[in-house]
């Protein structure tokens, strides 16, 4: 059974923690936007003071749940919160599983091998058996990828339940990246159907 605190179903206003819960809404805030944000974005967005949105920030920035940039004065989420997502699953020990079959598919198809997730719309690159060509292309665990234009989203589409490739077809734009991007349903789902027959894409 979970711990739960004490009387955690009487709504009480001196249980409350206002600024962990503001600090909260930073991150989930955050999550969202994968350039980032500036102070006065996110002071702006979640309506809360300059001061305390400062103070929150840098506290997250100290604790390296966050990452600053002094060039473009963003504030981004780092890798931490995907490890404590990790953590929380067991999810490290599924990479332990999965790193020794990356890597033998990485010896047999002699390219980069990619181990990535659904996220809520998107997919999220989570690690990498590096190819051993002298030019080769390198992802940060926790990026997010598209599903309509990407070898891994292709893959991981084309053997989901129907009820849940329709969820997230729902979510598609099909944005044009170049001339060989697919860009309707259609198209996608033609596509889908080989990568189901072929074991890949």
């Amino acid at each position: 059974m979970e711990n739960t605190l004490p009387n955690m179903e009487k709504v009480d206003e001196s249980y409350k923690v206002p600024n962990l819960e503001k600090g909260i809404a930073v991150l989930e805030y955050l999550s969202l936007r994968s350039a980032g944000e500036t102070l006065q974005d996110i002071k702006s967005a979640l309506d809360i003071s300059q001061t305390t949105a400062y103070r929150i920030l840098n506290t997250l920035v100290r604790l390296e749940y966050l990452n600053f940039s002094e060039d473009t004065k963003r504030y981004k989420l780092s890798r931490k919160l995907l490890t404590l997502g990790f953590r929380s699953l067991n999810e490290h020990n599924l990479l332990e599983t999965v790193l020794p079959h990356l890597r033998d598919l990485r010896d047999q198809v002699k390219e980069t091998a990619c181990f990535g997730v659904l996220g809520d719309e998107k997919g999220i690159f989570i690690e990498q058996a590096q190819g051993h060509h002298t030019f080769r292309f390198v992802l940060s665990p926790g990026k997010p990828f598209e599903l309509h234009c990407s070898a891994p989203g292709k893959a991981i589409m084309a053997y989901l339940p129907k009820t849940v490739r329709d969820r997230y077809l729902s979510y598609m734009t099909f944005t044009r990246y170049n001339s060989r991007t697919i860009t309707s349903r259609e198209a996608y789902l033609e596509e889908l159907e080989k990568v189901g027959k072929l074991g890949y894409a």
